[in-house]
């Protein structure tokens, strides 16, 4: 089930700017880990996702295609069924809706072919309604999730997955108090849609467990990748309650912003390789893999050790034979600005929230960001800038201009100098850290706010950053690709035969390139996930 596994070392790249950042001691060796999990056949085990999505008045606003909010939800909730109905088993939903009431629009149900039909007609009763009471609808999800774990003899899995596009208006209001509400037995994703959220309570939220997700839909028409990528994680989970254990050395947690001896994880899913950093006393460094197993196998748990061999990647041909991928030029060099990059974003992150009034309730109008011009909190990014410059030129010399994982990277600096000591920091540089620390597919934040196309910063003035526009990013993986294409398909076109996803095997220094572009042949254009 689990593909071997690798760590892979290299002497500190000349990269003097960022001694500053990576606490790194002179008989340290840094290094990657390395660990991949096969792709697999959907789950069949019963899953329960409890879906609860705001229709407060503010879903009436219209979107840049001419539909509503609401009426774009809608859109994807109705693709999400028939994903069920016709390529899955076992999986039950609930559907709730909240105002300042809530409303019930789909009871607890299996979804099949014979009652497709029926569950989507009872999505179209969504309206938008009255005001914002985040307190009532996380306390219903957490009952309903209560009741059904209470059931003796129980295999279902549940899965909650929160929608709001705005603030508590009504209700509790305290993000402290409102996360102390949330499960945390259960995986749990809170998803933000479009640019008036309360950014630090979604944060806040997202944030309360191992097993919580914080999403942010920038452009809205993208959000059945959002929702794409969290059903394929969920319906191919291969393990949970997972840890990183270093022998020999420690292991960057990208949250704290600290080097650990042993990191949680939370879960694993099926075609997902992930990366983490290692600061190894010697190369005979190795990491132990814990967990349990979400799927049928003869264990129940699973202990695995991760070495320097056998290699993770499938083999590529070469002119003198095979090779593996992470022994291409420039991996761990990729991965040590990679490092870099997050210590920066984490550090700003944590200093700005740690500048903020315990007192204060995080609320979206104009008194937070007069707080934030007035209490200090611009942090000094003359670090972030020369560090900017010298990725740039290293790009430039090592022909990585057009590599996606240094894009990436540049770009998440770009977001994060911009918005420094503004909320905008955790609308947006916050959510970035996010795709980057758990290598997510969505791209989620792909401009910035235009109330921030000028920013002041010392004597100088920020223009607005030119970023890459893609809806992916470089760890997405054709599974996740083509669902988060199927949940953003108007239905007469969403035959799976109608659509083709391949991703090219080529990987160019030890990364995924960008997969072409999926084409719907009844109207050849390309995909919303490839814009």
């Amino acid at each position: 089930m689990f593909q071997a596994s690798t760590i892979c070392f290299c002497e500190k790249p000349d990269l003097s700017h960022s001694n500053d950042i990576i606490p790194k001691k002179d008989d340290e060796i840094y290094g990657s880990c390395v660990i991949g999990v096969d792709s697999m056949e959907i789950s069949s085990r019963p899953i329960v996702f409890h879906f609860m999505v705001d229709v407060s008045g503010s879903m009436s606003d219209v979107t840049e295609n001419g539909r509503t909010k609401m009426q774009l939800i809608v859109h994807t909730l109705t693709n999400m069924v028939h994903y069920f109905a016709s390529q899955t088993q076992n999986v039950s939903i609930q559907v709730k809706g909240f105002d300042d009431n809530i409303h019930p629009y789909i009871d607890l149900v299996e979804v099949t072919a014979k009652n497709v039909d029926v569950l989507a007609a009872k999505l179209l009763k969504m309206r938008p309604q009255n005001l914002t009471n985040i307190e009532l609808a996380l306390e219903t999800m957490k009952n309903d999730i209560e009741k059904i774990a209470s059931i003796e003899n129980t295999t279902y899995k549940q899965v909650g997955i929160f929608l709001t596009d705005g603030d508590a208006t009504t209700g509790e209001t305290c993000s402290k108090q409102l996360g102390e509400i949330v499960p945390d037995s259960i995986p749990f994703h809170f998803i933000a849609l479009g640019k008036h959220h309360n950014p630090y309570l979604m944060h806040h939220l997202g944030h309360r467990t191992k097993y919580t997700n914080n999403w942010f839909i920038n452009e809205l028409e993208q959000t059945g990748n959002v929702y794409g990528e969290i059903l394929y994680n969920e319906l191919n989970r291969i393990a949970e309650n997972v840890t990183l254990e270093v022998k020999g050395g420690r292991i960057y947690e990208y949250y704290t912003n600290q080097f650990v001896t042993q990191l949680s994880i939370g879960s694993i899913y099926a075609d997902t390789e992930k990366h983490y950093h290692i600061l190894a006393d010697n190369d005979e460094c190795s990491v132990l893999l814990r967990g349990s197993y979400c799927v049928e196998t003869n264990d129940s748990t699973f202990e695995v050790e991760v070495s320097d061999v056998p290699s993770l990647y499938t083999p590529t041909q070469s002119d003198d034979g095979f090779v593996f991928n992470h022994y291409k030029p420039f991996f761990k060099t990729i991965q040590y600005y990679r490092l870099c990059t997050q210590m920066y974003m984490a550090k700003a992150r944590i200093d700005f929230l740690d500048g903020l009034p315990e007192d204060y309730q995080y609320g979206i109008d104009e008194r937070l960001q007069r707080l934030c011009h007035t209490n200090g909190r611009y942090l000094d990014a003359s670090g972030m800038n020369e560090f900017l410059t010298h990725m740039d030129l290293d790009m430039n010399v090592s022909k990585l201009t057009e590599n996606e994982y240094m894009k990436s990277l540049c770009d998440d600096i770009k977001v994060l100098i911009h918005t420094l000591g503004s909320m905008s920091q955790i609308k947006y540089a916050a959510l970035r850290e996010d795709v980057q620390g758990q290598e997510r597919t969505s791209n989620t934040v792909t401009d910035v706010e235009n109330d921030y196309d000028k920013a002041e910063y010392g004597n100088g003035i920020l223009q607005k950053p030119v970023l890459s526009r893609s809806a992916t990013t470089p760890y997405r993986t054709p599974g996740r690709v083509d669902l988060m294409d199927t949940m953003s398909q108007d239905r007469e076109d969403s035959d799976p035969m109608a659509v083709q996803t391949s991703m090219d095997q080529d990987i160019f220094a030890g990364f995924r390139l960008t997969p072409p572009p999926v084409i719907r042949r009844s109207q050849n254009i390309s995909s919303s996930s490839n814009v």
